[in-house]
């Protein structure tokens, strides 16, 4: 046989190859995978129990909060905020009376006979029958030795 045959021969076997490992992927991808067991339903139920105020001043530390601002209608302190997004839920830590933090979600009645109504970046409405309050977290202070950022 010639060069010219072994060439061709050649490239007719790496022509083969490479179409056998493109079908060979496009099946491996396009396959439907049936699970090996059913997937297993998790309880939704709230696993903190409400029933103990939980410790949550190193939480509190970390939002920067040392001392929040207080209504004057109520004796409520709002100790930090997770906000999601703009959509007005989200977790907030609120304390009454000097009592531990406790995380409250949106729609869950806190101490007073109050409702936390909506959790917005910088504060939260809480919400006494008709009345609506707003409480705000106090503006965060920039530790000494960190310059704001220069144009």
């Amino acid at each position: 046989m010639d060069r010219q045959r072994y060439h061709s021969l050649a490239n007719l076997g790496l022509l083969v190859a490479c179409v056998a490992a493109g079908t060979w992927w496009v099946l491996e991808l396009s396959a439907v995978r049936r699970p090996s067991q059913a997937p297993i339903a998790l309880p939704t139920a709230d696993p903190v129990a409400r029933s103990r105020p939980l410790d949550t001043m190193p939480l509190a530390r970390a939002f920067g909060a040392t001392v929040a601002t207080q209504s004057q209608a109520s004796r409520a302190r709002l100790v930090g905020v997770i906000a999601i997004g703009g959509t007005g839920r989200g977790i907030a830590l609120l304390s009454f009376d000097g009592q531990p933090a406790m995380p409250l979600r949106v729609g869950e009645d806190a101490a007073e006979g109050a409702t936390l109504v909506e959790v917005l970046a910088d504060g939260v409405r809480l919400q006494r029958g008709a009345a609506v309050e707003l409480l705000q977290l106090p503006p965060r202070v920039v530790p000494e030795g960190i310059a704001p950022e220069r144009p």
